[in-house]
């Protein structure tokens, strides 16, 4: 059955009582400690932390964007019962934040480098006094920006305001982005097995807390056909696990 809605000016189609999908499943997770969900988990906290500023000096969050963030690994030295760093992690923050607002300055990378390293100190203290912090934030204005004889476009404006009166989707409510997601819910059991799984290996547990050593870069993919192998990806050097696992119906 399919219905479609108006919301707000936009068009929603629900389809329901679909035919569910096939045997076949393939899950991919990547744990608490792989590069790119750590990126994810510090871009969204580094807009928190902008967002929250912004909001109590200004009264509103001014436009930003640090989804372009990067981590680069560093290198270290293992020894038996020992080690060191020889290469620190680089923390990359590419993107775009208002520096000020109606002629007042933003600490913008002050903000953003003590939510860094409060970041590292909860989720890898062993290397959160080993990051190298590189700064790439712009103010520039986006594409399309025009100007004319009649006025400044409004996109100048959208890093640099003048007061909060210069943020256009206070007076109209826009989008500034489009995307196209789908997704299916519930999870069935092999998916909430991958998931949970991953976070046994890489969240706070008994395994993690009794192989420490093993860390939390886990990164795993399996597949449902209904007999399926899970190989997870330990880190180099180490011997890879495997777990073989059967989901009756």
């Amino acid at each position: 059955m399919r219905k479609t809605v108006m919301m707000n000016g936009s068009h929603l189609t629900i389809e329901a009582g679909m035919t569910a999908p096939d045997a076949t499943t393939i899950v991919e997770r990547k744990g608490l400690g792989h590069p790119d969900t750590l990126a994810d988990h510090l871009a969204e906290r580094l807009s928190r932390a902008y967002s929250r500023y912004t909001v109590r000096h200004f009264g509103a969050v001014l436009h930003h964007n640090f989804d372009k963030l990067a981590l680069l690994g560093g290198a270290s030295e293992v020894r038996y019962a020992g080690g060191a760093m020889t290469a620190p992690v680089r923390v990359l923050v590419n993107g775009r934040a208002a520096p000020m607002c109606g002629g007042e300055r933003i600490p913008v990378t002050e903000v953003v480098e003590a939510e860094i390293r409060a970041f590292f100190a909860e989720r890898l203290p062993e290397i959160s006094d080993h990051l190298d912090i590189v700064f790439n934030i712009t103010s520039n204005s986006s594409p399309g920006a025009v100007l004319t004889d009649d006025g400044v476009s409004d996109r100048t404006r959208w890093f640099n305001p003048r007061s909060i009166d210069d943020l256009r989707e206070r007076r109209i409510r826009l989008s500034n982005d489009t995307s196209l997601v789908t997704g299916w819910a519930p999870e069935n059991r092999f998916e909430s097995f991958v998931r949970e799984l991953v976070d046994h290996f890489s969240g706070d547990s008994d395994f993690t807390r009794a192989h420490s050593w093993c860390g939390s870069d886990v990164k795993l993919m399996g597949c449902e056909v209904p007999t399926f192998v899970v190989t997870l990806m330990a880190p180099r050097d180490q011997p890879r696990l495997q777990l073989t696992a059967v989901i009756c119906s």
